[in-house]
């Protein structure tokens, strides 16, 4: 079982599985049936309007939506990943989440680069997929896409996929703060900080011992790092500066 395994600046040390040949081809085939059925009623419509449209307009958007299949497909996977972090509905079904290399959640550049060369992958034939014949051969399991945006598919943690922490909240309207943040602090932090408050707050799959000692850790680093009151709990302080780099997102 391939794991990617990431250390944080905290000495932390997470690990993830990363998904195999068998469930991607399996999520990939629920796209390409929901992707079909798509681009049919796609087709279906623009047939239908060029039925009844006099002025040739309709059988322009057939001709477009029966080339521009690939334009679909490409728009199918970037779309969805975007919307739902990293996840088409294939993925979805399967548990599975297009990440970095590094394990945090991928930019909006890489999740278009790797839907621009699903094409790639799935079209050319050498006599399988190139996609399916890298996926098997790669150590991480990358297809082309993926070597080319820096990404990789990981398997979710068993159970119910967590939430976003504390979605109903913001760091502003906190009854009381009890850290002393400001704008500027956001600036000594990175993605990677608030990525690794979001794994700590949502993790499952740890016993009640491991995750006291990671949060304690994390905790400890950052009130270091930004000169933090001691005193405030420890999961006080871990939600209050998550909250904080939300609303106020690091740049780096």
């Amino acid at each position: 079982m391939a794991t990617l395994t990431i250390t944080t600046p905290e000495g932390l040390t997470l690990r993830q599985e990363i998904a195999g040949g068998g469930s991607r081809f399996v999520a990939a085939l629920l796209d390409g049936l929901l992707l079909g059925t798509l681009w049919l009623l796609v087709l279906l419509g623009a047939l239908g309007l060029a039925e009844l449209d006099p002025t040739g307009l309709g059988r322009f958007a057939a001709g477009l939506a029966t080339g521009g299949v690939i334009l679909i497909a490409v728009g199918y996977q970037f779309v969805f990943q975007q919307l739902w972090n990293g996840q088409t509905p294939g993925k979805r079904a399967l548990g599975l989440r297009v990440k970095d290399q590094y394990g945090h959640p991928a930019s909006k550049f890489q999740l278009l680069m790797r839907s621009l060369l699903w094409v790639v992958d799935v079209v050319a034939m050498v006599p399988i997929s190139v996609g399916l014949y890298l996926i098997i051969l790669t150590p991480r399991h990358q297809r082309l896409g993926d070597l080319a945006a820096g990404t990789v598919v990981l398997r979710e943690p068993p159970g119910e996929n967590p939430r976003e922490p504390y979605a109903e909240e913001s760091w502003s309207s906190l009854p009381e703060r009890l850290l002393s943040l400001s704008p500027a602090s956001a600036r000594r932090l990175t993605r990677a900080d608030r990525d690794l408050l979001r794994e700590l707050l949502t993790r499952r799959g740890l016993d009640d011992d491991k995750r006291a000692d990671l949060m304690e850790a994390a905790a400890a680093h950052y009130r270091q790092r930004l000169t933090l009151d001691a005193a405030v709990p420890v999961r006080d302080t871990l939600k209050e500066l998550y909250l904080f780099l939300r609303e106020y997102p690091p740049t780096v």
